[in-house]
Order: C-alpha cells, then sequence, then structure tokens
C-alpha cells in the first residue's frame, strides 16, 4: 500500500537545526500513521493533511507501536507489524491517495513527519477492512546529495 517517503518541513528544519546545534529536537514519544484523500505535501501540517474523515466515519490514526520497528539500516526504517485501520464505516466510496506520519493522534492535529504516497488510489468503501502488511511500510531518507568535484 505505502511507498516510501520524505521527511515533512517540520522534520527536516528539526533535524536539521538539531545536527547543527541551533535548537533542540526533542524525542517523540508517540508516532501514528494516517491516511489521505489528497496527496500530501512536505509543507502539509496535522492541520492542513486531507484525511477521509468526512466520509470514512471510523477513521483514526493508527500508533505505530517501537518495538515494530526494525534498527535503521540503508538509509531506511521498517515497521514489520500490520498496520490495521479496522473494517470502513463509510458514507461514500472514499479514495487514499496518500499516507503521513505524525506526532498527534488527533485528526486535524500535529506535526507531520513523513509524508508518501500510496501505489495507486485506493478504493476504500463501506465494510472494507483496510491494512497495511507487515514490512509493507517503510521510511527511508533517499541519497539525494550529489558529489561536488
Amino acid at each position: 500500500m505505502a511507498t516510501d517517503g520524505t521527511f515533512s518541513d517540520y522534520c527536516a528544519h528539526s533535524v536539521l537545526n538539531h545536527v547543527h546545534a541551533d535548537g533542540t529536537f526533542a524525542a517523540i514519544t508517540d508516532v501514528f500513521v494516517g491516511l489521505t484523500t489528497v496527496i500530501p505535501v512536505v509543507g502539509d501540517t496535522g492541520a492542513t493533511v486531507t484525511e477521509p474523515d468526512a466520509t470514512w466515519t471510523n477513521y483514526a490514526r493508527i500508533e505505530l507501536v517501537q518495538a515494530s520497528h526494525d534498527a535503521a539500516a540503508s538509509r531506511r526504517k521498517n515497521y514489520s507489524a500490520i498496520i490495521d485501520f479496522g473494517t470502513a464505516v463509510t458514507t461514500a466510496d472514499t479514495n487514499i491517495v496518500g499516507w503521513f506520519t505524525a506526532d498527534s493522534v488527533t485528526i486535524g492535529a500535529g506535526n507531520l513527519l513523513f509524508v508518501g504516497t500510496t501505489d495507486g488510489t485506493i478504493i476504500v468503501q463501506n465494510g472494507n477492512p483496510v491494512s497495511i502488511p507487515a514490512n509493507q511500510f517503510d521510511t527511508r531518507i533517499a541519497p539525494e546529495f550529489a558529489a561536488v568535484p
């Protein structure tokens, strides 16, 4: 379901400031994954990202349990457990096109950490079970640096 994502502006700026001793980036105690009906962008926040709660009435962000994260390797951190959003109760078909991680469980709140797109549009209908299979969700930092001659 999920493909590689990238740092949100909030996360990128916080890490850069922390690495360059220009402020601190406090450890995040809980991380949640959410789904979007509009492709998320790096500048989105928990308040501006478009979640499917308008038509998917029992939608909720799901906590990523720390024990299910593999150790980071090759610029990637894999989540080894199933991420289960439960059985959807919808008032209309809901098209899922993206995902994010955030530091808040509350819809419409918090800071986004990573944003990404799904492998294609996923149509969620009333009664559909919705989950991301084990080992199919990971976040990574792409090696975008080109060596300067």
